[in-house]
């Protein structure tokens, strides 16, 4: 099995980080081929809502970074895995970004009508 894991903790925060070192070591045990992305250590920009991965280059966002190859990973995966804190009853805000950006993935499924895109 493919799986794409996302590590969106903190160095700033052990316990999480070792959480997600027993994760890897527990998918590779288990025969997984696994590509991981630890958040923390990529250059990774926000999404600018600029709708160019649906129109200009589908499929792919126009910014050129690390978000890039996490969007093809997570087509190539059987499951995605994504460690990380809760945070204000959510994921961290690592994991936020690089979500945002896989909407590239996404068929977007527009419909033009008397000059309006919905």
């Amino acid at each position: 099995m493919k799986v794409l894991l996302l590590d969106g903790t903190p160095l700033s925060d052990p316990e999480a980080v070792e959480l997600a070192a027993d994760t890897v070591t527990e998918l590779r045990a288990r025969g997984c081929r696994l590509e991981e992305y630890r958040l923390r250590d990529l250059e990774l920009g926000n999404c600018r809502g600029c709708f160019g991965c649906w129109y200009k280059t589908p499929g792919e966002c126009l910014q050129r970074d690390s978000a890039v190859d996490i969007a093809r990973s997570l087509v190539r995966s059987d499951l995605m895995v994504m460690v990380t804190r809760t945070t204000f009853g959510g994921y961290s805000s690592l994991i936020k970004s690089a979500l945002d950006r896989t909407i590239s993935v996404i068929s977007p499924f527009f419909i033009s009508t008397d000059g309006i895109t919905r």
